[in-house]
């Protein structure tokens, strides 16, 4: 594949991937990127020392530093032209009108989202989470009568109550878990059929069909390869495994066999919608995570790391109770300790879990409550976090 050869020469010119390529002669053997590479070292992975980039993006790291991303204006045409794939896969037309709600300043999802509805042809309207028309939706919705809502899952589930506007034909989410429960009231609160799409901040990969069985992608602009997570060894088709990511058209910055902590399958079987590209299947995270509106997700080290801080030790056992009234996640935290500390400032410092969990407690869309007692009602394990979800 001229187009992997190209990748993996190119990568070369980063002094991050000329340090750990020390044999390209076979993909398979090329070590492996980590999250924290990518943290830590952003600037290493750029191909062009003079940095040419046309666009830069940031993405909140699990222990509150944001990733940061670099994309020339090839990458951004490219990766464009695979949202484009995904529209048109839907069945989206230069006759629908686009409604996205999404992070539109310093997370990719929301322009790259913008930008591949744009190559279909359609009418787009954008609105950030962050301006003052997402609180005014309903009124947007009543004016411009959109065919299509692209936007997290959670925060579609916040305006179910207080959706009053024409019914919609397609609903796009993306960036975090959706439930089939979740797809079923959407569905009924907004007329649409539900397509959902998977990616990372890292890369963008797949959509579903019509038949919305796992995420379709395609193999000119993305290799996916499924490992064990514990010894590394590349799985066969249909095992279960991390999820590894190489993005072929992706030359500033490199993504290449990037482990993203998402455990899944592949299928190479035609599917049931008569496209013959290969499926992924997503089951869960590496490490469990929680999640948030507008696919943000904490996990469980980056809240060890921060009461760690708060502490100077890890409290003996942590209780986290999660609810959602009026698409607001409310985060109960019952602490073990033996000395008790102001409440209310500790639940401050917890903010700082992450850049985009302070953003959505700043955008009243996470409320943090802090209970410190001295023992549990019940038997408890030493340095455990207990996570109960009460969420629908």
């Amino acid at each position: 594949m001229l187009e992997l050869e190209y990748l993996i020469e190119n990568s070369l010119n980063s002094k991050l991937y000329f340090e750990k390529f020390k044999d390209i002669s076979e993909f398979k053997k090329l070590p492996f990127i980590e999250s924290n590479e990518i943290l830590q070292r952003p600037f290493d992975l750029l191909t062009d020392k003079q940095n040419t980039a046309a666009k830069i993006y940031f993405s909140s790291g699990t222990t509150g530093n944001p990733k940061t991303f670099f994309f020339s204006s090839e990458d951004i045409e490219n990766i464009s032209n695979l949202c484009k794939r995904f529209s048109i896969l839907e069945g989206i037309s230069p006759l629908d009108c686009v409604l996205i709600i999404l992070p539109m300043a310093l997370w990719s999802v929301g322009e790259l989202t913008k930008m591949g509805h744009v190559k279909t042809g359609a009418s787009i309207i954008s609105v950030d989470l962050s301006s003052s028309a997402f609180k005014n939706v309903n009124s947007l919705l009543n004016i411009i009568k959109p065919t299509i809502i692209s936007s997290t899952p959670s925060i579609l589930m916040k305006y179910i109550e207080k959706y009053d506007a024409p019914q919609v034909r397609i609903v796009e989410t993306t960036g975090e878990k959706l439930t089939n429960k979740m797809r079923k009231k959407i569905e009924s609160a907004f007329g649409g059929e539900v397509y959902d799409a998977y990616g990372l901040s890292e890369a963008v990969i797949g959509v579903e069909c019509e038949k919305h069985e796992g995420y379709h992608y395609w193999e000119d602009y993305t290799i996916l390869e499924v490992i064990n997570p514990k010894t590394n060894e590349v799985l066969k088709e249909g095992e279960m495994g991390e999820i590894v990511v190489t993005c072929l058209k992706r030359n500033l910055m490199p993504i290449i066999r990037y482990k993203t902590g998402d455990i899944g399958r592949i299928t190479r079987q035609k599917c049931s919608c008569g496209l013959n590209t290969p499926r992924i299947y997503i089951e869960g995270r590496k490490e469990f995570s929680v999640e948030l509106s507008a696919g943000v997700s904490i996990s469980l080290s980056s809240i060890k790391e921060v009461l760690n801080k708060i502490f100077g030790e890890t409290p003996q056992s942590i209780e986290i109770s999660i609810t959602r009234k009026n698409g607001i996640d409310n985060l109960s935290f019952k602490i073990i300790y033996k000395v008790l500390k102001n409440e209310n400032l500790i639940a401050q410092a917890l903010q700082s879990i992450s850049i985009d969990f302070l953003d959505l407690v700043r955008l009243n869309l996470v409320e943090i409550e802090v209970e410190l007692v001295k023992s549990f009602n019940q038997v408890v394990h030493k340095n455990i976090i207990k996570i109960i979800d009460l969420r629908n």
